[in-house]
């Protein structure tokens, strides 16, 4: 069984183990002492040769074999998956978790396995459910919703940490060195790079509002088609209006230029309003999802050409350029080819248009900066400040001129309103810091409210927290805000603090296990990640989340990843978590325990551990304990390096279940227990201790001796009872010559017949005559001095099978003399009986002793006259 082949190879010879005997006492029958080499006789020649070991055995394809075989430990991409088989895709996402982390060989590569998670994640989103799919739409949208947030919130992680832990050195602050006294010149932007990069702080605030602008665009965009003409439906009502000399509505404007409805505090016609407010809502769509260029490019082709033309003084740099087709003096990025709305492109230099009004007197003059800038901040803030216009217009305006409020007005949720407030934050804090780095322009003061504005992350998310109503209590929704915020203010103790606190419910948020498993799997990669970065976590957190998640993994037969996860355990927790998924109701194939043992070592877990802990775990809850379940020590034997200590806990536990079979007469279980081992890999267990040699080997050796002496009893009731059937045949009277030859033939047939049988009877009889009586010839008595006599309970045991094998030995023993009846074997019989180093007669009674010698006494009776054979 436990050899470098996964078969055992015909004709297995080899040196055997010797147990050296003593002559015995007595008769001194020599023909049926007990040769060393018979003891350690290879198993399968003992055996009929129709019984096949386990190695041989070919057991059924479980679910996991079909499952890990098919896999062939290459990854189960998602995409492979149909994309109505929700079921198997939100599956085969555990497989993709475990594979991608199995894969990291250093811990700078862990933000790659992140990008690799939230690929999986997407993929895993895009299936649908099918209507086989036993979920209802509820829980494909509870679990839709989930796996969003967690592919956000690794989003989220991967902006911050990845900054933080690979951040360099922080640059300073550029001034403005130039000797530069004309404010035309002066372009911001190269500064404003700086300030970035030389505060931490403020870049960690611009990844934030990066991650939620994301998250924003992920929802969907509003109705988004251009129109060249507005107000089509108000002009063409005022014009009728005139035609008709019919007064206009008092609630509708009487003009069309841009700034009527301000003016004349009415609005526009229903339909006009409504378009209206359609394109605002695209333009806030815009720069809500960090693209103010966009949002400009949009006004203008909507036909807002002058509100496109307003929000363009938000600019660092000057970015106008006159339109070839048009003529026209229009911002970059509205039609003017590739490069417009592209906010990423480099700063740019562009020439200032010719004036309609006078002719500039150097053509060539070149604009870098954007003069008006602070001039048009002042007027956008008091236009959010005087709320004449629509809500939409002032968050349009607010976003880009940094008014916290304007954006409130639109904001719903709290991504939204922590947006608005780093917006605005982030826009106070910025122009400071230009402000005092900037020394040759004069700047416009700004109203004390602005700069009141300038908060850090963790001021800013208390702020949206006191405005906005909470998350309820142990929801995953509560959860995984909490896990942001920490994330945005560097602080997982917060996180901890709360898993901690409410750890129990929060693996059981959902009321469907699908759920609830990927919920767990998100928990428990988190907490790994934490361990991996070396940022706050608690081992506790991590062997209850992994504990949960490995009874997840158990639920849906991906069992090649456990090993993985159970190593991440507290060591004093590893091999306690295997066993108590092993379930003594379901039998593992060989195969299956091997992938998994081999998957253990490579994950550095005790295997020979795991291995002796289910075979206990089996022994306790199993009233009839199934033999393959030693394959989780035997599979160790080609894995670890220390085979011979293997060797020796296979034969520990062989020998230990021997002799419960043994003493509830499961004759053939003891034979498969024992049938598994072969002489060479007993002969290993004396490198583990030579001590061994008179313990567990002599008592696998008694084991042998017994096994042989049952398959030659078995062998001889078998042939007893195949006695050939004769026809009775007789010759008639008034036979011929030729029916008398064939009489003699038949019958000298049938006598041949008959005497085969005879012989093959007495051949089998006398075998298990000599097998039995090499039982009772033992050296130094059979199972005696084989077990620690200082250990109680093995005394017991031991003396247990000892006694009720002698038993039925001598019993077995007896019929089979009897019935050869020759009186010399039975003379051997008594002899050894009778043997004060052999001690059998002591496992006897009393009366058991009687009856034995009143068989033989009438035995020698009817043998020889006038003779009495009895002990003293």
């Amino acid at each position: 069984m436990f050899t470098s082949t996964p078969y055992p190879q015909e004709g297995g010879g080899g040196a055997g183990i010797g147990i050296r005997q003593s002559t015995p006492r007595g008769v001194g029958r020599q023909s049926y002492a007990f040769p060393p080499q018979q003891v350690f006789e290879d198993t399968r020649s003992m055996l009929t040769s129709d019984r096949r070991s386990m190695f041989e055995q070919e057991p059924e394809l479980s679910v996991f074999e079909n499952t890990t075989q098919n896999r062939s430990h290459r990854r189960l991409t998602l995409s492979a998956f149909d994309g109505d088989d929700l079921i198997g895709a939100m599956e085969a996402l555990h497989h993709a978790f475990g594979f991608t982390i199995q894969r990291m060989t250093d811990r700078a590569d862990i933000f790659q396995i992140v990008q690799e998670w939230m690929e999986d994640l997407e993929l895993a989103m895009q299936h649908r459910k099918n209507s086989e799919t036993d979920l209802s739409d509820a829980n494909v949208r509870k679990l839709h919703n989930l796996l969003q947030k967690e592919h956000e919130t690794w989003n989220l992680i991967y902006y911050m940490f990845y900054e933080r832990l690979n951040e360099g050195d922080s640059m300073a602050d550029v001034p403005f060195t130039d000797s530069i006294v004309d404010r035309f010149r002066i372009n911001e932007e190269p500064y404003m790079e700086s300030i970035f990069k030389g505060d931490p702080s403020l870049k960690e605030m611009n990844n934030i509002m990066k991650w939620l602008e994301i998250n924003f665009k992920k929802n969907g965009a509003p109705d988004l088609n251009e129109k060249d003409f507005i107000w089509e439906n108000t002009l063409e009502s005022i014009r009728r209006d005139k035609l008709l000399e019919k007064p206009t509505s008092k609630s509708m404007v009487t003009h069309v230029d841009p700034d009527a409805p301000t003016r004349e505090g009415k609005q526009l016609h229903p339909l006009d309003d409504e378009e209206n407010t359609k394109v605002l809502r695209g333009a806030y769509y815009y720069v809500r999802t960090g693209d103010p260029e966009n949002a400009i490019s949009y006004l203008f082709k909507s036909g807002e050409k002058i509100k496109a033309s307003a929000l363009t003084g938000y600019r660092h740099t000057c970015v106008y350029k006159i339109d070839p087709e048009t003529g026209e003096n229009v911002p970059l990025g509205t039609n003017i080819g590739e490069r417009m709305g592209n906010p990423e492109s480099e700063p740019i230099t562009e020439y200032a248009p010719n004036s309609r009004r006078q002719a500039r007197p150097n053509p060539d003059y070149e604009i870098i900066g954007n003069p008006t800038r602070d001039l048009w901040k002042n007027i956008t803030w008091k236009i959010c400040e005087s709320k004449k216009m629509s809500k939409y217009d002032r968050a349009v305006m607010g976003a880009l001129c940094g008014h916290r409020e304007a954006m409130l007005d639109v904001c719903h949720t709290w991504e939204d309103k922590l947006w608005a407030f780093l917006r605005a934050s982030s826009d106070t804090i910025l122009e400071t810091r230009l402000r005092n780095a900037s020394v040759p322009n004069v700047r416009k003061d700004l109203p004390d409210a602005y700069w009141s504005q300038a908060l850090s992350i963790s001021e800013c998310i208390d702020k949206v927290d006191a405005i906005t109503t909470p998350e309820p209590p142990n929801s995953c929704e509560r959860l995984m805000l909490t896990i942001q915020k920490s994330v945005m203010v560097d602080k997982m103790e917060d996180f901890i603090t709360l898993l901690q606190e409410a750890m129990p419910e929060m693996l059981e948020v959902y009321d469907h296990p699908l759920l609830n498993g990927h919920l767990v799997r998100f928990l428990s990669h988190l907490l790994l990640f934490l361990s991996i970065v070396e940022l706050p976590y608690k081992q506790e957190l991590i062997d209850i989340c992994i504990e949960k998640y490995v009874t997840v993994l158990v639920d849906i037969h991906r069992f090649q990843e456990i090993p993985f996860y159970v190593q991440k355990l507290s060591e004093n927790r590893q091999i306690p978590n295997v066993v108590r998924h092993v379930r003594s109701n379901r039998i593992m194939s060989r195969e299956e325990i091997e992938l998994f043992l081999q998957a253990a070592h490579n994950n550095d877990l005790d295997i020979l551990g795991i291995g002796i802990a289910v075979v206990e775990k089996m022994r306790d809850e199993q009233d009839d304990f199934v033999v393959d379940n030693l394959n989780w020590i035997s599979c160790c034997y080609n894995i670890v390096a220390d085979s011979h200590t293997v060797m020796y806990e296979y034969l520990k536990y062989t020998i230990w279940i021997a002799r419960k079979y043994l003493t509830l007469g499961k004759v053939e279980k003891v034979q498969k227990l024992i049938g598994q081992l072969s002489p060479e890999n007993v002969g290993e267990v004396t490198q583990v201790s030579p001590l061994l040699l008179n313990t567990l080997i002599r008592e696998y050796a008694c084991y042998r001796v017994y096994l042989e002496a049952e398959d030659s009893f078995n062998l001889w009731k078998t042939a007893l009872s195949q006695r050939p059937y004769i026809d009775k045949i007789e010759l008639p009277r008034n036979a011929t010559m030729a029916d008398k030859t064939v009489f003699e033939k038949k019958k000298k047939e049938q006598e041949l017949i008959e005497m085969k049988w005879k012989q093959a009877v007495k051949f089998h009889l006398d075998n298990a005559i000599v097998k039995f009586l090499n039982i009772l010839n033992f050296p130094s008595g059979w199972l005696r001095d084989c077990y620690d006599p200082t250990d109680e309970d093995e005394t017991i045991h031991v003396g247990a099978v000892r006694r009720i094998v002698l038993r039925k030995v001598i019993h077995v023993l007896l019929r089979l003399v009897r019935d050869k009846n020759d009186n010399r074997t039975m003379r051997d019989f008594v002899y050894v009986l009778c043997d004060d180093h052999r001690n059998i007669l002591c496992e006897l009674s009393p009366s058991e002793i009687g009856n034995i010698f009143k068989i033989v006494e009438e035995f020698t009776r009817n043998k020889v006259d006038d003779v009495m054979f009895l002990p003293k």
